[in-house]
C-alpha cells in the first residue's frame, strides 16, 4: 500500500490496508475473499441482528486480556500483575414492531456489527497492545475527539464508546430518537442524542455556499451498517461530505450483503465532488468475530482538500 495515514491521528492504518480507487474492483475483490469466509456454527448469513423479536435484551460480554502464553516473565523482584477480564453488561430496549411496520427501518433492533465493533474498541482500550501502533485507534487522540455517529439505531455503540471520547453525538431520524435516547440514558447517558436526517442534509448541501456548523464540531464520523437502501446512498454521501468538510475523518463499517448497493455507494463516494481519499482497513483491523473472520468491511475516508 502507498504510504498513507489518516489525518487527525485517530487511526493507525494497519498493515494490509488498501487505498480504494475503483469501486468495481474493490467490491469484486471483497466478494471473492468472502467466498472463503466461514462463520461459527456454519452460519453463512452474516452478522445480522442479535435478536429481532425481543422487546428487550440483556447483553453481557467479557473483555479479555491478550494471552500471556509464551511471554517472558519480567526480570527483577517486582512481578507484573496480570490484567483481569472486564465484564460489560447492558440492557437494550428494541422496537421489533417498527422493524416490521416501517419499511427500511432496520435501526430499531440491535445489530451484531455494532456490538462487535464496540467490543473490539473497548478491548484495545482496556488492554492496549504492547506497540501502540498495533491498536486500530489511538487512545489519546480518541479521548480528545468529538465523535458523531450516523444512524445510531438502538444507541448501543454510543452507550459503550462515548466514555472513551471527548464528546459523542448519536444521531438518527426523528422517529427513532426516542429509542436511541432511552438506551443511552439507561446505560450511562454519556452520549448526546440529536436528530439528523440525511435527506435534509442533502437538500441543504445542494444550496450554494451551505456549510453545516457540525463540520466544525466533529473530528470523527462513524456510520456502522447504514448502507442497505439504494435510495439513501446519495444522501448518506452528501452527509459525510458536509460533516467532513473541515477535516473530520469518516469511518464506514458495513456488512457485505448486496454487492450492487455497496458498489453504488462506493462509486458515489469516490466520485463525490468533495474529493475523497478512501482507505480499506486491512483484514483483522476490526478484530475477529467469535474467532472467525466476519463478513464486513471498514473504510476510512477524508476530504483531501480539507487536509492540504
Amino acid at each position: 500500500m502507498p504510504d498513507v495515514s489518516a489525518p487527525g491521528g485517530i487511526f493507525h492504518v494497519p498493515p494490509g490496508s488498501h487505498v480504494v480507487e475503483d469501486a468495481d474492483e474493490e467490491i469484486m475483490e471483497l466478494y471473492m475473499a468472502l467466498s472463503s469466509v466461514a462463520l461459527p456454527g456454519g452460519n453463512s448469513g452474516g452478522l445480522g441482528y442479535l435478536d429481532p423479536t425481543a422487546a428487550e435484551i440483556e447483553v453481557a460480554f467479557e473483555l479479555l486480556p491478550p494471552s500471556s502464553v509464551g511471554e517472558a516473565r519480567p526480570k527483577g523482584r517486582g512481578k507484573r500483575r496480570a490484567p483481569t477480564a472486564i465484564s460489560v453488561d447492558l440492557t437494550v430496549v428494541q422496537d421489533p414492531a417498527a422493524l416490521r411496520a416501517r419499511a427500511g427501518d432496520t435501526g430499531s433492533v440491535l445489530w451484531r456489527s455494532s456490538l462487535h465493533l464496540a467490543k473490539h474498541v473497548l478491548a484495545q482500550h482496556h488492554f492496549p497492545p504492547a506497540a501502540p501502533s498495533h491498536a486500530l485507534l489511538d487512545g489519546a487522540a480518541l479521548s480528545s475527539a468529538r465523535v458523531l455517529e450516523l444512524g445510531a439505531g438502538t444507541g448501543v455503540l454510543a452507550s459503550l464508546l462515548a466514555p472513551l471520547c471527548a464528546s459523542y453525538t448519536a444521531t438518527d431520524r426523528r422517529e427513532n430518537l426516542k429509542l436511541v435516547r432511552r438506551n443511552v440514558e439507561a446505560n450511562g447517558g454519556a452520549a448526546r442524542v440529536d436528530e439528523l436526517d440525511w435527506v435534509d442534509v442533502a437538500r441543504a448541501r445542494a444550496k450554494e455556499g451551505y456549510a453545516s456548523p457540525l463540520a466544525g464540531e466533529t473530528d470523527l464520523v462513524i456510520a456502522v451498517d447504514c448502507i442497505y437502501n439504494e435510495s439513501l446512498v446519495a444522501p448518506l454521501v452528501d452527509t459525510l461530505a458536509v460533516l467532513c468538510a473541515r477535516g473530520a475523518v469518516a469511518w464506514v463499517v458495513v456488512e457485505l450483503r448486496s454487492s450492487d448497493v455497496l458498489t453504488h455507494f462506493l462509486d458515489t463516494w469516490l466520485n463525490d465532488r468533495a474529493g475523497w481519499t478512501i482507505v480499506r482497513l486491512g483484514d483483522g483491523a476490526m478484530g475477529s468475530w467469535d474467532g472467525a473472520s466476519p463478513r464486513w468491511v471498514g473504510w476510512v475516508g477524508w476530504v483531501t482538500s480539507a487536509h492540504e
